[in-house]
């Protein structure tokens, strides 16, 4: 799952995973770290994806396993 987490003096930021989303989004997740000179911003944003593409792509490179890795990518999306 995306987050941002902040401990003492350090900032830990997990972008998530595109294929296997832990929290029921199912477009892609980017972060953007901008620094103004003194702080830094972190910003998660999502964008859709062609998920039939990916699917397709699975079997079309002969992806070991690709029947069940695309049976998780389907159920982890919808």
């Amino acid at each position: 799952m995306p987050f941002v987490r902040t401990l003492d003096d350090y900032t830990l930021v997990n972008v998530s995973s595109v294929g296997m989303p832990r929290d029921g989004v199912p477009r892609a997740v980017y972060v953007t770290l901008t620094f103004d000179g003194h702080d830094w911003q972190i910003a998660h944003h999502r964008i859709s994806f062609d998920v039939q593409a990916v699917v397709q792509e699975y079997h079309a490179v002969g992806y070991p396993g690709a029947t069940q890795m695309v049976q998780r990518f389907v159920a982890m999306r919808y």
